[in-house]
């Protein structure tokens, strides 16, 4: 405070009057800042409300009008639905663990190898690797790989194959697959590292 008023005094009258009307179009331009951000939640607030007393309404009168066991007709679920719900949750359970898996052989890479990456590349990196493995999985889950491996002419059938051995053999597969796209980018990084040096030096 004492800075500013030995600051203002040794200021003529105009440039003191230029200062206060800068001070006072500031004020006036934060007040109407916080003015409008405040206008802005209000706003917000009340189609919320509006939207969710709305919908409630809308509810409410099909209920009065078509009654409680049409209501329920309407938002049942049909078997169809209802099976792609309990086949997309035990997708995402079984893809989990592939996705551990895979971290885990992308991490076990990046320990055996030496590399210069960034933290969010290292990330990426693990996330892309997880994800791999979860395409493995379900390619083997699926039977499309074994499709794409086996002739239909086999008379192997994969149905009689040990349940646990099976998961096993996914679980490495995921494992591997992790360490092979770690590998492939690793490789792939070093190498474009290396031209763009022969390319900075020569």
């Amino acid at each position: 405070m004492n800075s500013n008023n030995t600051d203002s005094s040794h200021l003529s009258d105009e440039e003191f009057l230029e200062h206060l009307r800068k001070n006072e179009s500031e004020t006036k331009q934060n007040s109407q800042m916080e003015r409008e951000k405040r206008l802005k939640i209000y706003r917000l607030m009340v189609f919320t409300y509006v939207a969710a007393a709305g919908l409630g309404g809308v509810f409410y009168i099909l209920y009065l009008t078509i009654g409680s066991e049409q209501m329920d007709g309407i938002f049942k679920l049909n078997e169809d639905v209802l099976f792609a719900l309990n086949m997309s949750v035990n997708a995402f359970i079984y893809a989990l663990p592939a996705f551990l898996v895979a971290c885990l052989g992308s991490l076990t890479k990046m320990l055996l190898s030496q590399n210069n990456l960034k933290d969010y590349e290292y990330a990426k990196l693990l996330i892309g690797s997880g994800l791999l493995g979860v395409l493995t999985f379900l390619g083997l889950k699926s039977g499309i790989i074994l499709d794409l491996i086996v002739d239909h002419s086999s008379s192997v059938k994969f149905d009689e194959i040990d349940k646990k051995k099976f998961f096993y053999k996914m679980i490495v597969l995921c494992f591997l697959t992790g360490m092979f796209s770690t590998t492939l980018f690793l490789t792939i990084e070093e190498k474009v590292n290396n031209l763009a040096n022969k390319i900075k030096h020569s």
